[in-house]
């Protein structure tokens, strides 16, 4: 499985996604936790956990907030 990481507006709105990264072989928390490092911030247990199970963070400390979508690639849908 490979993971599409955006950074949102606080409200996840499509409009404000903007890619960040792409994960395909390494884990989509560790590259987000790296952005937010380079942000001047750090990601929460609460943060990981909402990114682990809700794929997006809520109340992120820094600017927006951060989403991840997984896909796959050479599939047809």
């Amino acid at each position: 499985m490979s993971y599409l990481i955006y950074k949102t507006d606080n409200h996840h709105s499509y409009h404000s996604r903007e890619l960040i990264g792409v994960a395909y072989d390494r884990p989509p928390i560790e590259m987000v936790r790296e952005k937010a490092q380079s942000e001047a911030q750090h990601l929460t247990p609460d943060d990981e956990l909402n990114l682990a199970n809700l794929n997006q963070t809520q109340q992120y400390n820094g600017d927006g907030q951060f989403t991840i979508e997984p896909f796959h690639v050479d599939e047809l849908f």
